[in-house]
């Protein structure tokens, strides 16, 4: 035992900060007059003063199309009937899941605190700066079964034509294609609020389908898949201070699915309208609400034109995701 402690002696870490940024970050997280919180990116906390994220997180849900605040008795209620499918989804599942996963999910139901928990990222790096809502989903009552519906996915969604999983592969992907660049430009485009703006009754009903039929899907439990997503999707409560909210619309934030059922609903559209554009569109990917492409000429100007505004119109017209794009270019910026 000693010769072990000898070998696993915990080594000391040397800080980055100066004792006067420990000591005025520590004053900061025990400020009531102002807010420490996350950047986006990663790019190291943050401080604002507490009225102006209050103001920044309210002015977020007002939005009535896609948030409804909820009383403490509502929320109770609708926490208590979310349990209650998650448990009729388990039994229901009883020849679907291993003895493992049915453990799992119903140890995952035995929660001290059943709520999700709503905050703000600082997008630091747009002009002006921006927030970025989140919803921690993790301890919640619908986080075992978001988790489980996430294992499900991930291997139907890795095999889009479209999908990427970093910078990384991206480069690798690119680093493969043998093309003449002379007639070859490059863009990016970025889809608007990507989560709150998939309709949820579009969403499913779209990858339902997709589930039962596509041959990527091949062994699945397709309709567990769905029932669970329903559940998911539809019953994201959550509370922000001593309030509480429904999300009614959109991607339910913070839940582990959400990435991979975002980028499945729209990868649906895009092995949909991918042939129409082939002559063109000789390279394309994509990284959530992020892609990036590269675009052959037309040696028609006015062809080439009329090919590039229909791309973009077709990616316009799914549901009521939008997409704002760079012109096209030989260089851009991405991820």
């Amino acid at each position: 035992m000693k010769l072990l402690g000898a070998q696993y002696r915990r080594r000391l870490i040397q800080p980055n900060l100066t004792p006067f940024q420990k000591h005025l970050l520590a004053q900061f997280l025990d400020s009531k007059e102002h807010q420490v919180f996350p950047s986006d990116k990663n790019l190291g906390p943050c401080v604002i003063e507490r009225t102006e994220y209050i103001l920044r997180t309210l002015d977020h849900l007002s939005d009535a199309t896609t948030y409804t605040q909820l009383s403490t008795e509502d929320a109770e209620r609708h926490v208590r009937d979310t349990g209650s499918l998650i448990e009729s989804f388990i039994v229901n599942m009883a020849s679907v899941l291993s003895p493992a996963d049915q453990t799992y999910l119903e140890r995952s139901l035995d929660v001290t605190d059943q709520y999700a928990y709503f905050y703000l990222m600082a997008k630091v790096h747009k002009t002006p700066w921006a927030v970025r809502p989140i919803v921690s989903v993790s301890g919640s009552i619908t986080h075992g079964l978001g988790c489980w519906l996430d294992q499900q996915l991930k291997p139907i969604v890795r095999q889009l034509p479209s999908y990427i999983e970093s910078s990384l592969a991206l480069k690798t992907q690119l680093s493969r294609l043998d093309l003449n660049f002379e007639n070859v430009l490059v863009f990016t485009c970025d889809a608007v609020s990507m989560y709150t703006h998939i309709d949820t009754d579009h969403a499913l009903e779209k990858i339902a389908v997709f589930l039962r039929t596509s041959p990527l899907c091949r062994g699945c439990p397709a309709n567990e898949i769905i029932k669970g997503l329903r559940i998911i999707m539809r019953n994201n409560v959550f509370k922000f201070g001593d309030t509480f909210w429904l999300q009614q619309d959109g991607t339910a934030m913070g839940t582990p699915p959400a990435p991979d059922y975002a980028t499945l609903y729209f990868g649906i559209h895009e092995l949909e309208i991918g042939p129409t554009f082939a002559h063109s569109l000789i390279a394309y990917f994509r990284y959530i609400d992020d892609c990036i492409g590269l675009w052959k000429h037309h040696p028609d100007p006015n062809v080439d034109l009329q090919n590039w505004n229909d791309f973009k119109f077709a990616m316009n017209t799914y549901g009521k995701l939008t997409w704002v794009f760079t012109p096209l270019s030989k260089r851009v910026d991405f991820m």
